[in-house]
């Protein structure tokens, strides 16, 4: 007759549900922003919710050879989360991960993850937890110490650094919880090296499935709350493909404009109107460089509008906020094109919630 353990299987559905709780809001926010961070966080939150598993998996084994096996295969997948989460996280602040950072990360997280499967971690059946434990020796922390540092660093710097340009309290409260959701994950990892002790290896594995479904629903209520761009965006423009202008907004000013200097309608207009000629209704984003200036177009597709953003730089941040704007427009209910409207909430929501470093 099977037994069910009660211990690992609590924790496997906290896990479960956990994880795939901040894999589903992670998804949609990659899939409504495309910002690369988010792709990351995902993949790592598929290892170790595959960790997990196997790891669940190993408490209906009996023979310890197998259950050494798994347990090797199953640090492999929590290692590459690690790392997966720490090069996510860096991309909130880099447009590219540093060269450097990848080797360093690399090197510390699968020698982490190789000796975490070594002859020296001792593999038992622990009464306490109702599963096969794995005691590290206290040399581990030669490698997990270093991993953490590095670890604590690139998820915490992302929230630290945010915290000294938001104003609003709501994005100040999200910080707030974001930073008490990585802050357990960086304890579940420093405890990693006190598992001897029984009350850490029965409490210490709810940290990390506790930790990201905290993150997760805070960033699911403002998911460029973290991006930082260096690029410095001026001009916000909505009209209809026939060159009507329904909004305008000044960036620097951080303000509706009631009009559009005709120099730049007309500019715009022309823009569109090739485009639409060469791309055809409903194209992807173009690109065209202006002297100094850069206009970002996107005609959006099965309404009459085209946005526009006239900036100096494009990064990876200030087109994730695009992305999200145009989400917002068409799920937005238009009923004519020829009235201005205003759109300075789905502005706020987007590219008022990314600090733009160049932006006075």
């Amino acid at each position: 007759m099977l037994v069910i353990p009660l211990v690992p299987s609590l924790l496997f559905l906290a896990e479960f549900f956990a994880y795939a709780l901040a894999m589903f809001i992670t998804i949609k926010q990659f899939q409504y922003t495309r910002y690369r961070p988010y792709l990351f966080i995902t993949l790592g939150l598929c290892s170790i919710l595959l960790a997990a598993s196997l790891r669940f998996s190993s408490s209906f084994l009996h023979s310890g050879k197998h259950t050494l096996i798994i347990f090797r295969i199953s640090n492999l997948f929590v290692f590459l989360a690690i790392t997966l989460w720490v090069l996510g996280f860096t991309l909130f602040r880099n447009e590219n991960v540093p060269h450097y950072l990848i080797l360093i990360v690399f090197f510390t997280g699968f020698s982490s993850g190789f000796f975490a499967s070594s002859p020296s971690v001792s593999i038992s059946y622990d009464l306490a937890t109702q599963n096969w434990n794995a005691v590290y020796p206290p040399w581990f922390g030669i490698f997990v110490i270093p991993l953490s540092v590095i670890g604590f660093y690139e998820l915490m710097m992302p929230i630290w650094q945010k915290s000294h340009y938001v104003q609003l309290n709501k994005e100040k409260r999200l910080l707030q919880v974001m930073f008490i959701g990585m802050s357990l994950t960086i304890i579940w990892g420093v405890t990693s090296i006190f598992t001897r002790v029984t009350s850490i290896r029965v409490y210490r594995p709810f940290l990390l499935p506790l930790s990201w479904a905290i993150w997760a629903v805070a960033a699911s209520r403002s998911p460029l709350l973290l991006g930082i761009s260096r690029s410095r965006p001026t001009h916000i423009i909505v009209a209809t493909t026939a060159g009507k202008t329904l909004f305008a907004y000044h960036m620097e000013k951080a303000k509706p404009l009631l009009y559009v200097d005709d120099l730049i309608s007309s500019l715009l207009q022309a823009i569109s109107i090739a485009a639409q000629e060469v791309f055809g209704p409903g194209g992807g984003l173009q690109e065209y460089h202006m002297q100094d200036q850069i206009v970002l177009q996107r005609v959006i597709p099965k309404t009459e509008l085209v946005v526009f953003i006239i900036t100096n730089a494009v990064d990876p941040a200030l087109l994730s906020a695009f992305n999200l704007f145009i989400t917002k427009l068409r799920s937005r209910e238009w009923y004519n094109y020829n009235e201005m409207v205003d759109l300075t909430e789905e502005i706020n929501e987007t590219f008022r919630s990314i600090t733009f470093l160049n932006i006075p």
